[in-house]
């Protein structure tokens, strides 16, 4: 990060060479100027680390919400099935006796024969 850069996030006016003036010791200027880096690095890291909390809120809702509307689906395409599942059972029992009847006649056709 620049020094520019460095100044506007810590809210500092002093530079490296700033603080190795002021301090007389280019390790402790050093020092400091870690400890803001290492601040600043936090701060991003959290707040990365809250709009990727965030970003997994808005994903968790709509992957609930697209399960929702599959299990709707799902829901009324089983009333489909069962309703044809209904249907065809209503129209096998019709053509049992329907094959009954056919076979009572053709029973009664043969005894005048």
């Amino acid at each position: 990060m620049s020094q520019e850069g460095l100044r506007q996030s810590t809210g500092t006016t002093n530079t490296l060479e700033q603080e190795m003036a002021m301090f007389g010791d280019s390790t402790q200027a050093t020092r400091i100027q870690k400890k803001r880096k290492s601040k600043m690095s936090v701060v991003s890291f959290e707040s990365t680390a809250a709009g990727a909390s965030r970003d997994l809120g808005v994903l968790f809702s709509k992957f609930g919400d697209m399960l929702t509307e599959m299990a709707a689906v799902d829901t009324a395409e089983r009333k489909e099935l069962e309703n044809h599942l209904q249907e065809a059972q209503s129209l096998q029992a019709s053509l049992k006796e329907d094959k009954k009847k056919l076979k009572q006649s053709l029973v009664q056709i043969s005894e005048t024969l």
